[in-house]
């Protein structure tokens, strides 16, 4: 059913993005912050994307298939090459696909592909495969973000991409989205099904500054099949060295707050994910959380802002760009007296906008591990470079 569901929809799409430059002769073609941009009356047509090239040194637990891990390492990648085509049919039809490099299996996929019908001003039905609504990092665009990776826990724990039907609402202070999806494949490809929403509202915004909250929660079944995380700890060409016991699941409950503070130049945010899960054999029963508090700088002055309860991009007010510099303290419990590993980071990073479409990213790392497999607490250090152009 999902192979099928995924074919109508790619049927669907062909179509309708191609329509809106099959009418009429007055166009207008123009270049935006986020691509090219086809107009003819009220219908558009948007292609952009983004290709981000990283390398990373790092040593210790970074690398723990290494005999000798306590020497630094490098690699490099194309981490992300995404190409995006969004349109406007009519006042009330919209649609997306966006395609990916995956560099892990060096395949092409589909990362987003669905079509959105707005029933009002304020609420709009989606169906497809976007991605699920869950937290503040999680949904928040990678390429708008303070650091090359997200944190620990949000890596670990916040649901991807998949498909499914949602409904999404936004008014000038509060967005909220609420989706049915298939999710988590079966050996034998069947395909589960998650319940997933998130509401957020600013109670406060002025021209210097808003505050942001935000609640989420997600359930998953499982239907018996394994849970497990495992992940590199935010270097992505790094060994997967945070990792749980794998458990016989039957549902998890997937819960979140977040909230997110700006005045001028400084931005803060921070979020608690924690996932309860509820296993075959009760005596296995787990919950793996965590959380991060994060903080910006943007020493030119400009301003980060979040739209529809998501960063957004700094765009620069001067030639030279702007100069940004973060921090980040993340962790993550994957034990809960399971197998599994307890993980802290601290993250300092700068980043330069030289414009709005190339950035430059450096981030350092310093992380704590504590797991059965390395007998007591490690740490390991690591520099983390990205090179974004986005078009």
């Amino acid at each position: 059913m999902g192979r099928l569901l995924s074919t109508t929809i790619m049927i669907i799409l062909a179509a309708v993005i191609c329509f809106p430059t099959l009418i009429g002769a007055q166009t207008d073609i123009g270049y935006t912050d986020d691509g090219l941009k086809i107009t003819n009356h009220k219908q558009w047509i948007k292609i952009g994307g983004v290709v981000m090239w990283d390398a990373d040194a790092a040593s210790g637990v970074f690398w723990n298939s290494e005999s000798d891990n306590d020497n630094w390492h490098t690699a490099s990648e194309l981490r992300r090459f995404r190409l995006s085509i969004k349109t406007r049919m009519s006042d009330n039809w919209m649609a997306k696909i966006q395609v990916d490099y995956d560099n892990d299996d060096r395949s092409v996929g589909i990362k987003d592909a669905f079509v959105e019908y707005c029933l009002c001003e304020t609420a709009s039905l989606i169906v497809g495969k976007d991605k699920e609504p869950f937290g503040l990092e999680n949904l928040s665009s990678s390429k708008n973000l303070y650091f090359k990776e997200r944190s620990l826990v949000s890596s670990a724990l916040g649901p991807g991409r998949n498909i499914g039907i949602a409904l999404t609402g936004d008014r000038k202070n509060f967005f909220w989205q609420a989706g049915v999806y298939q999710a988590d494949p079966t050996e034998d490809e069947d395909y589960n099904y998650a319940i997933t929403g998130r509401f957020a509202l600013v109670p406060l915004e002025t021209k210097t500054g808003f505050l942001h909250l935000g609640v989420s929660g997600s359930y998953r079944k499982f239907d018996g099949e394994k849970f497990k995380i495992d992940e590199p700890a935010l270097v992505h060409t790094a060994d997967l060295n945070v990792f749980s016991d794998k458990i016989d699941t039957e549902d998890i409950m997937l819960y979140g707050i977040e909230a997110a503070f700006g005045y001028g130049p400084f931005a803060f945010a921070g979020e608690y994910i924690a996932a309860d899960v509820n296993a075959i054999v009760k005596t296995e029963d787990a919950t793996f959380s965590g959380y991060y508090l994060s903080a910006g700088w943007i020493l030119t002055g400009e301003s980060r802002s979040l739209k529809n309860g998501t960063w957004k991009r700094v765009k620069p007010e001067s030639k030279y760009g702007a100069v940004e510099l973060t921090t980040r303290y993340g962790r993550l419990d994957a034990s809960n007296n399971h197998e599994g590993t307890e993980a802290e980071a601290c993250t300092l990073g700068i980043n330069w906008y030289v414009n709005s479409h190339i950035t430059l990213m450096t981030d350092y790392i310093y992380l704590w591990l504590t797991d059965e497999e390395t007998a007591g607490e490690t740490t390991a250090d690591a520099v983390s470079f990205r090179l974004q152009f986005i078009f």
